[in-house]
């Protein structure tokens, strides 16, 4: 009975694992990376670890110049682990920089400025540290080759004839950004030590009007109201300042 029936059964077998094992051998659809949320100034941007949304949030925070936006980048840069990448060096090295040349109590403790070697920021740091200026070719879409260079010239001795090719580049630095500090700042210092003191006086409000923890605006222009004997709007904008950045010593000094 047995070995009648055992053909029947294998058949039965056959024909009932057959298809279950093609039906499990069947590919799953692609699993798609869950997006990664970054918060930032209040605005929510939705973006992958590495993907041109965090790129993208970065360089906008590092453009735009104020203390507070370029701590949070350098933060973006270490919370991530972009440290050693290529974009990760040359942001954070644009971000260094400028807090060091132009916030220089807010430089404690940050590292040396690390470019990859061959960047363009690379070259136009190096030539800022001796005071040496380096105009952004004139094919350059890069905002920051435009505002970068001028860190050279803080120096009040600066000649003023050195000023305007820089003010041309700041010029031209506009038309690839409406949100930075650091072009309407940059422009005011220029307008404001050739004796063009209205023209400064507008320019630094705007850089306030675009973050007002621009102090080296604020400073500027509460020195544009003393130059006027407008005492009152000076010494409150400096109240306004030691209550704000108690620790700054570029506002001590002006106290």
């Amino acid at each position: 009975m047995i070995e009648k029936t055992w053909p029947l059964f294998v058949f039965i077998l056959i024909e009932v694992s057959v298809p279950l094992f093609f039906s499990s051998c069947k590919s799953e659809p692609p699993v798609s990376e869950t997006p990664i949320n970054i918060v930032a100034n209040g605005s929510q941007v939705e973006t992958k670890s590495t993907g041109t949304g965090l790129s993208a949030e970065i360089r906008m925070l590092v453009e735009l110049g104020s203390p507070s936006s370029l701590q949070r980048a350098l933060d973006i840069i270490r919370s991530r682990d972009l440290d050693n990448s290529d974009y990760g060096r040359a942001m954070g090295a644009a971000a260094i920089i400028i807090i060091k040349k132009l916030y220089p109590d807010n430089a404690i403790n940050l590292p040396l400025a690390d470019p990859p070697q061959m960047h363009n920021y690379a070259r136009i740091i190096r030539d800022l540290e001796r005071e040496a200026y380096t105009p952004p070719l004139s094919t350059s879409t890069d905002y920051l080759e435009y505002v970068l260079p001028f860190l050279a010239f803080l120096n009040p001795a600066t000649p003023l004839g050195r000023l305007d090719s820089a003010l041309l580049d700041l010029e031209n630095a506009t038309k690839f950004s409406s949100t930075s500090v650091l072009d309407p700042l940059f422009r005011a210092i220029i307008y404001d030590r050739q004796g063009q003191k209205e023209r400064a006086m507008e320019l630094y409000r705007q850089a306030l009007s675009r973050a007002q923890d621009c102090y080296p605006a604020s400073i500027g222009l509460a020195q544009l109201y003393i130059g006027r004997k407008e005492y009152q709007a000076a010494l409150d904008i400096y109240a306004d300042l030691s209550v704000r950045f108690p620790d700054q010593l570029l506002i001590k000094k002006e106290l």
